[in-house]
C-alpha cells in the first residue's frame, strides 16, 4: 500500500496541473507492472488504472479544488473528473478553450444536438466526421463500402445536399457489419489492439448520432483507440491522449463558444 501511495503522488500532481491523460499514463504503467503484464496495456490494466485514478482524485479533490459558481450550470450527469478539472477555471469558456479531452467536449456538444434533421444535429455530425477523417479513417483501406465512403454519405446529409436519413442508416448497417466481422478476430480483452475494429465502431457512433441519441463521447474514444492500437505497444496511452488532443481542436472549430 505504501508503494502504491508513493506511485500515486506524481500522478496527482500532474492532475492538479490539468493534464489528466499524462496522469492516466503513469497509473497504467504502474498497474501493468503490478499485475504482471510486463508493460502491456490490456483492457483490464486500463480499467484498473482508471479506477485507481478516480479514487485518488476523489481523495485529493477537497484539498485541491474549490468549485466556482459557474460549475453548477454543467449537466447533472457530467463526468466527475471533468467537473473537478474544470473547476480550476474562472469561467466555462476558459475551461472549454483549455480542454484537450475531446471525449468530454464531444459529450457536452452532444447535449445541444437538437432534433433529428435540424441544423444543430447536422452540425454535430459534421464535427464528428471531421474528427474521424483526421484520426482513424486514414488507418484503414479505402475499399468498397469502406468507412470513408459512408462518412461521405453522412457528410452529404449533414451539409443539406440531401435529406434522406435512410441513406445514413444504410451506411451505418454497412459499417456495423464490418465491425461485427472484425469482432470475431479478437477477444474482448484484446479488442484495444485492433485498428479496424475500433475504427469501425467509431464510424458507427458518428453515423448513428444522425438519427439516435448522439454518441460523440464514444465516437472519439473509439477513434483514439484505433489510433493508439496503430502505435507501438509502449506508446498506446500517449497516442490515445494525443489523438484526443488533436480532435479537441476540431471540436473547438465547430463550437468556438462552449455549448452550454
Amino acid at each position: 500500500m505504501a508503494l502504491r501511495h508513493m506511485q500515486e503522488l506524481p500522478a496527482i500532481e500532474t492532475w492538479k496541473e490539468g493534464d489528466t491523460m499524462s496522469c492516466m499514463k503513469r497509473y497504467a504503467e504502474n498497474v501493468s507492472v503490478e499485475m504482471g503484464c510486463g508493460g502491456e496495456l490490456t483492457d483490464e490494466v486500463l480499467s484498473e488504472a482508471d479506477r485507481r485514478l478516480k479514487d485518488s482524485i476523489g481523495r485529493a479533490s477537497d484539498n485541491v479544488v474549490t468549485q466556482p459558481e459557474w460549475v453548477s450550470i454543467l449537466p447533472v450527469d457530467a463526468c466527475r473528473n471533468a467537473i473537478l478539472w474544470s473547476s480550476q477555471f474562472s469561467s466555462p469558456q476558459d475551461a472549454w478553450d483549455s480542454c484537450q479531452r475531446a471525449d468530454w467536449m464531444a459529450w457536452l456538444a452532444g447535449k445541444l444536438r437538437g432534433e433529428r434533421g435540424d441544423k444543430l444535429r447536422k452540425r454535430f455530425v459534421l464535427c464528428l466526421c471531421e474528427c474521424l477523417r483526421t484520426s482513424c479513417l486514414k488507418l484503414i483501406p479505402d475499399e468498397g463500402g469502406s468507412p470513408l465512403r459512408v462518412i461521405e454519405e453522412a457528410e452529404s446529409w449533414a451539409r443539406g445536399e440531401h435529406d434522406d436519413i435512410e441513406k445514413v442508416r444504410d451506411a451505418y448497417s454497412v459499417v456495423a457489419g464490418l465491425a461485427l466481422d472484425e469482432s470475431h478476430k479478437c477477444s474482448a480483452s484484446e479488442s484495444w489492439r485492433f485498428v479496424k475494429y475500433n475504427a469501425y465502431n467509431a464510424v458507427c457512433m458518428a453515423l448513428s448520432s444522425a438519427y439516435e441519441a448522439p454518441k460523440g463521447f464514444f465516437c472519439v474514444v473509439w477513434a483514439s483507440r484505433a489510433v493508439a492500437a496503430n502505435a507501438r505497444q509502449y506508446k498506446y496511452v500517449s497516442s490515445f491522449a494525443e489523438s484526443l488532443s488533436q480532435m479537441s481542436e476540431i471540436i473547438r472549430r465547430h463550437y468556438p463558444k462552449v455549448p452550454l
